[in-house]
């Protein structure tokens, strides 16, 4: 099997332009939230890290919790697997579902759709990086709140993985 590692790849986002890409979405968010008193569910495993970052920047009253939804098994897209469902109560909450990446958008339209379901009043996304893409399947045409648009390129780094691995950088590679 060959060797995955960043030998082969480059550096898409640097650690200076995500943290700017960060600022500029709690400056937004600090606007729009600041009554909306939001869950925030970090999607899991890959936006541990942009959650991380982001939530220490933001200055309005919200609660915090995870749900894991995932459809890739390494670089592989599949069927969604519900790995964990929030226990929180999110009728008549306001939800802000924080994602690293928008791609084919099937992942946070299910996730949203769930949240509706359970009641919530309203369902805001918030990505760190959003494809340049044509999402027909999902209908998702853009997050609610994004960090900047990147080509279709597999993007590894900070959070996202390259077979279960590389999620320790503080940079984003492509390869």
């Amino acid at each position: 099997m060959e060797e995955k590692s960043l030998i082969n790849s480059k550096i898409l986002l640097n650690s200076a332009q995500i943290s700017e890409c960060l600022n500029k979405i709690a400056s937004s968010l600090n606007k729009d939230m600041v009554d909306k008193n939001p869950v925030v569910l970090c999607v899991v495993k890959g936006a541990i890290v942009f959650s991380g970052n982001l939530l220490p920047l933001l200055n309005f009253r919200m609660e915090l919790e995870y749900i894991h939804a995932t459809r890739y098994e390494g670089e592989k897209a599949g069927a969604i697997q519900w790995k964990y469902k929030p226990d929180i109560d999110l009728n008549n909450r306001n939800v802000l579902i924080i994602d690293d990446i928008l791609d084919e958008g099937i992942t946070l339209k299910t996730i949203g759709d769930y949240c509706l379901s359970q009641g919530a009043q309203s369902v805001k996304s918030v990505v760190l990086l959003e494809k340049k893409i044509s999402r027909p399947i999902s209908k998702i045409e853009h997050a609610d709140y994004s960090g900047i648009e990147i080509d279709d390129l597999f993007v590894f780094g900070y959070g996202l993985d390259l077979d279960g691995y590389w999620r320790n950088t503080k940079d984003i590679y492509f390869k």
